[in-house]
């Protein structure tokens, strides 16, 4: 149902200068091509990661705006007219936004908007980083930073670190809107959160500037939380009780999202996000860091010994039972 509801989105703007270019990025089974004129048809003979996918449509369009977005996404009439009327302005080259109410009751998917309401910026501001399923770019500004790595995770901070090392800052719209399907069960969640968290840490030991970077978000106790998800795993086997000690802390960590979520929903979903924050997302960031640590590691004792600067290397990211390869070589080319 996803692919199909966002094309149908966007065909429904019924813009005459529209172009929709559609990337299947090796998907198996094939997605079922829908013939319309309007519509670009595009397959990768095998899966290159998100970013490639983003590259080879870039590539392919014609327009002087490119608008990404995903198939678990779909837009309204506002969304393309935010585009219109922001890129208006010629010191505008790049512009980004959030995600909005879908109508699904799923807890996963309640985390995810009212983490977006409480945490992002509430006002219009100049930021370096985006989620690239809400993006809009001009596209000499696109080809000038050259376009995404071609990497599976991360692309969208990389991309970002490229335009800030441009002195390019990206505009951020709350209003700027699209509805998103989040992940369905907390395997797949967890999976999502693991690996999401790795990327952006492999990517900061990487390239540390990156810390330098504004986010769309107030600022945050995440990596105490995280540091805190770590001593409950250790405790939790061999001293249950005192594990409870950092429960505790996380709630009194969580207290003021907790309390807007009660405040905007009620106090049973407020227990069930805590106890899918606690024990499924922090958890699921504290492997994540770990594995990017253990996995930046050899190649940093590498690139010393051999002289070399670390975009030099591949680094493999483990992820569940595979490695996943991540190009670093000319990424900030």
């Amino acid at each position: 149902m996803g692919i199909k509801k966002t094309i149908k989105s966007i065909l429904s703007l019924k813009r005459k200068n529209l172009e929709l270019i559609v990337v299947d990025d090796g998907s198996v089974p094939k997605i079922q091509q829908q013939k319309q004129p309007q519509i670009t048809w595009l397959r990768l003979e095998k899966n290159q990661g998100t970013g490639q996918a983003r590259n080879v449509g870039a590539l392919k369009s014609r327009g002087s705006i490119l608008a990404f977005t995903d198939s678990d996404c779909w837009v309204d009439q506002q969304w393309i007219r935010t585009i219109e009327d922001e890129f208006k302005n010629p010191d505008i080259h790049a512009i980004a936004g959030t995600f909005c109410e879908t109508g699904r009751k799923n807890v996963i998917q309640n985390l995810r908007l009212l983490e977006a309401k409480y945490y992002q910026t509430k006002e219009k501001s100049h930021v370096n980083c985006f989620t690239a399923s809400n993006f809009a770019i001009r596209k000499n500004t696109f080809v000038f930073c050259g376009g995404f790595p071609p990497i599976k995770i991360g692309e969208d901070l990389i991309l970002g670190l490229k335009m800030y090392l441009k002195n390019i800052t990206i505009q951020w719209i709350p209003e700027f809107q699209v509805k998103q399907l989040f992940r369905r069960n907390i395997n797949s969640y967890f999976k999502q959160q693991r690996q999401w968290a790795q990327a952006v840490l492999l990517i900061a030991l990487m390239y540390p500037i990156t810390l330098k970077m504004k986010w769309p978000i107030v600022k945050t106790n995440l990596s105490i939380q995280i540091a805190i998800a770590g001593i409950f795993i250790f405790l939790f086997p061999f001293r249950p009780k005192l594990s409870i000690i950092c429960v505790l802390l996380l709630f009194l960590l969580n207290y003021h999202f907790l309390k807007f979520v009660c405040t905007k929903k009620d106090i049973y979903l407020a227990a069930k996000l805590f106890i899918l924050v606690c024990f499924v997302r922090n958890i699921a960031w504290f492997i994540g860091c770990v594995t990017a640590i253990l996995c930046y590691f050899p190649f940093y004792i590498r690139s010393k010994l051999s002289q070399y600067t670390y975009a030099g290397y591949k680094a493999e990211a483990f992820s569940g039972k595979r490695f996943i390869k991540i190009g670093y070589e000319s990424i900030l080319k």
